[in-house]
């Protein structure tokens, strides 16, 4: 009886106007992330171009040279090892210009261009971690990225910046974006009358004079409206997905990608009243992009669940589709603007499933340093999500069942 119920409901919602209304609204913003992405990375290109960096190597040996190496015998005497390494510095930027200007004169030579510049920041990184003043406990992120370029370097994988229009980096800013903001608006305008616009009309009534349980009633509408927004923003995403990957690239499903970054608090430095974190070391792991992407897909899924969970709540709460409306989509723009704008709510806001609208943060780790509380981890998370569904299909499960309903 289930199947059929969730069926019926399915078919109302695909022959809503107001469904494929939402629906052309989310590809129109996909479209403009899209093309958003595309002049952001045109731009990046120019900072990124051999010229752009052959001036800041410029600059860089300029000052190195004048504020360290003008006065060579003061500081070879007093810190030859300071000495050693600035030195050492200079080489290494001098050789980079070398290769860009090659570049600059021998296209052909660029294709390996990346390889000189991954070496150029694997010596930085060594050489910062060679640093005696630097506490040890601070060198745990730059050990991770470490790893991950020695990584490249082994397996002759070139480096994917995070500006480069491609099907990953592409998926990766439309669900930071999504995330933040538009996707609980949307799912609340596409789903807030699904119970609250059925108080009155003749299909409840249908419904509810049938040998059907007002139970069974509820859950088929739930089961019906998240299995109806997850396949619609899935499914377009995958779309744009390969529509990037097509004319732009796919990019490489082997590129390796941090996860599970572990933090913990540093007892020995207050900022603002707090002990901020450090990272700690060997916590990471890595995975493929791939695996990367498919993980942020499930973990976008049950957000999406949980916000047709808190909408749908709302839903059977109120029987004006206009009140309910109003209330889920003001309560999830205040949730995501406080979030963002005041420390105070950040106490709290945790605990709220908006926080966890970018997998991507979740996944990495990084979540932990916005909220600056190292128990916020991927298993957190999740579990809040889970929470957040249950609690709010229980309430509504109840409140449909007890209320008076005019028919």
């Amino acid at each position: 009886m289930i199947g059929i119920l969730v069926k019926n409901e399915l078919r109302k919602l695909l022959r809503r106007s107001k469904t494929w209304i939402i629906f052309g609204l989310f590809i129109a913003a996909l479209l403009l992330i899209g093309v958003g992405d595309y002049f952001s990375g045109k731009s990046m290109e120019k900072y990124n171009s051999p010229e752009f960096k052959i001036e800041n190597i410029n600059n860089e040996v300029e000052y190195i040279e004048k504020d360290y190496l003008s006065s060579s015998k003061d500081l070879q005497n007093k810190d030859p090892e300071k000495y050693e390494q600035m030195t050492n510095r200079v080489n290494d930027l001098k050789n980079e210009k070398t290769s860009l200007e090659n570049a600059i004169k021998d296209p052909s030579k660029s294709k390996d261009l990346w390889k000189v510049q991954l070496d150029g920041q694997i010596k930085d990184i060594e050489n910062q971690l060679k640093d005696d003043t630097m506490p040890e406990r601070y060198k745990g992120q730059m050990k991770t990225q470490l790893t991950q370029l020695n990584y490249l370097k082994d397996n002759n994988i070139k480096p994917i910046n995070e500006w480069e229009l491609n099907s990953y980096n592409y998926l990766k800013s439309v669900m930071q974006i999504l995330g933040v903001f538009l996707l609980g608006i949307g799912i609340a305008l596409f789903m807030s009358d699904i119970v609250s616009g059925e108080c009155t009309p003749a299909t409840l009534k249908f419904l509810l004079i049938q040998p059907i349980s007002r139970g069974k009633v509820i859950l088929s509408k739930f089961i019906a409206v998240c299995i109806t927004s997850v396949t619609m923003i899935l499914s377009t995403e995958i779309l744009g997905f390969i529509i990037i990957g097509l004319f732009k690239g796919f990019g490489n499903s082997n590129y390796p990608m941090t996860i599970g970054t572990k933090f913990q608090y540093d007892l020995s430095k207050i900022e603002d009243g707090i002990h901020p974190l450090i990272e700690i070391a060997n916590s990471t792991t890595m995975i493929s992009l791939s695996q990367f992407t498919l993980r942020s897909f499930l973990l976008q899924a049950l957000y999406i669940i949980a916000c047709c969970s808190f909408v749908f709540m709302v839903s059977s709460l109120v029987k004006s589709s206009m009140t309910s409306m109003a209330i889920a989509t003001s309560v999830l723009i205040a949730c995501n603007i406080f979030n963002t704008a005041f420390a105070f709510f950040r106490k709290i806001s945790f605990l709220l499933f908006t926080s966890f609208g970018t997998p991507s943060d979740l996944l990495t780790g990084q979540i932990a340093i916005f909220y600056n509380k190292p128990f916020i981890t991927l298993g957190f998370g999740i579990i809040v999500m889970l929470c957040w569904i249950v609690g709010c299909y229980l309430i509504a499960h109840f409140i449909f069942k007890k209320k008076d309903i005019l028919i």
